[in-house]
């Protein structure tokens, strides 16, 4: 035993580094990409903004086009998608995204900021 810290302090720093590799973990896979950064995004003058992060899109169940997600902001809520992920790349946000099943190219249908 460690001193100065009792069974319950040993208990709560064991579970801290239990869990500290699934708290930082950022991956994507399925129809969605968790705890990733927004790495580039390409902005084309007729609406279509392609997205990157810093996880592997190649592992969605949707068609990425050369590793890039796409987001149609001639849509009002292809706008807000996009102002949301402008918002977390200007704070160096961690987001959550996630794709239409099973759409070629990937177009991102929900975003999170945290």
């Amino acid at each position: 035993m460690m001193v100065g810290m009792g069974k319950t302090g040993f208990g709560i720093a064991s579970a801290v580094l239990l869990f500290l590799p699934v708290i930082s973990h950022a991956e994507c896979g399925g129809n969605y990409c968790e705890n990733v950064k927004v790495q580039e995004m390409q902005v084309s003058y007729d609406g279509i903004i392609w997205m990157q992060t810093t996880g592997t899109e190649a592992n969605l169940n949707c068609g990425p086009q050369n590793g890039f997600v796409k987001i149609d902001a001639n849509t009002n809520g292809g706008k807000n998608l996009y102002s949301a992920l402008l918002s977390a790349q200007a704070r160096d946000k961690a987001i959550f995204v996630k794709t239409k099943d099973g759409v070629s190219p990937c177009e991102i249908h929900f975003v999170s900021v945290y």
